[in-house]
């Protein structure tokens, strides 16, 4: 990132203050991805249908001589109202441009967007497609794009970056995603209900109804959670960290007999956790924490009264 900075500043693209938030705004609609900034699908589908229909908005000339401007505004080398019509009848070429040619450059990213959502074809009906999907609130989701002709839907994590692994299961034939979160990229099945993926998802058997499965889920809203594999029927469920790897380890805590995980997070020492949030281990570890009991406030000690020495005076 740094090095793009210093290109922007070569090309005089931007100014000191403006060149971060610049980059801020391209990672928040998508055009770039990325802890080395690079283009997403979409990002190069813009630039190259600018470049077809409106090529003078893609080159960094015309930043680069607005820019110069203002800085000769700011200088009184430039008079402000010269500035602001040159400005105008170059934007106002541009727009004419685009307008032209506006049907066409909304079908190239139109397409472009479509490709970068793509992850398959759909393993229920075998005739659409499966697509990274916003809801109204935001979450995303992959769903089939006959909907409602087919409702086949899987879950996604809510961090991170999705991607079709651009290859069928070998266990179920469903499509693969990659998801990449802090520079630890995995690979695994859509399908909820795939061998390999209860496998990888499998807690242990429920406790509860002592029928079901315990498994890693993700709610409607993207959060993953261990539930019964009985549900409704049965209701038992374990939240879980929204961060990290969660490995199980098919061990039962041995205070409470709950399911035990093993969390790996980058930048600290993998831990393992008891499921139950009403552990006696747990609160055992806070009366540890709190051994002691309460502290003890120190009283503020009163001041001392101050000796009034009056002088009398004495006829």
């Amino acid at each position: 990132e740094g090095s793009l900075i210093q290109e922007m500043e070569r090309l005089g693209l931007g100014t000191k203050s403006t060149r971060h938030e610049i980059l801020k705004k391209l990672y928040d609609r998508k055009f770039i991805e990325g802890k080395y900034p690079r283009p997403t699908t979409s990002g190069r589908a813009v630039i190259e249908a600018l470049e077809d229909h409106a090529e003078r908005i893609t080159q960094p000339e015309m930043t680069a001589h607005l820019e110069a401007d203002m800085e000769g505004i700011a200088t009184g080398v430039r008079a402000r109202e010269d500035v602001v019509r040159e400005s105008q009848q170059m934007l106002s070429e541009v727009l004419e441009t685009l307008e032209a040619n506006r049907e066409a450059i909304g079908q190239e990213i139109e397409a472009a967007l479509r490709e970068q959502n793509y992850i398959g074809k759909c393993n229920v009906c075998k005739e659409g497609n499966l697509t990274v999907i916003r809801s109204r609130r935001g979450s995303r989701f992959l769903g089939c794009d006959r909907y409602p002709a087919c409702r086949n839907t899987h879950p996604l994590p809510q961090i991170g970056i999705i991607q079709s692994a651009e290859e069928n299961c070998p266990e179920c034939g469903a499509p693969m995603i990659k998801h990449t979160d802090r520079g630890r990229t995995t690979s695994y099945c859509v399908a909820s209900d795939c061998p390999s993926v209860r496998e990888k998802n499998f807690i242990g058997r429920c406790e509860k109804c002592g029928d079901g499965e315990l498994m890693i889920r993700h709610g409607t809203y993207g959060k993953r959670f261990v539930g019964c594999s009985k549900y409704p029927a049965c209701d038992n469920s374990y939240p879980l960290p929204q961060r990290g790897l969660i490995v199980p380890t098919d061990e039962r805590c041995n205070a409470c007999g709950h399911p035990v995980i093993k969390v790996i997070m980058r930048g600290r020492p993998p831990w393992v956790l008891c499921l139950n949030m009403k552990c006696p281990a747990k609160e055992g570890k806070g009366r540890k924490k709190g051994k002691g009991g309460p502290k003890k406030v120190a009283r503020k000690r009163k001041p001392k009264p101050v000796a009034v020495v009056a002088d009398i005076a004495t006829g």
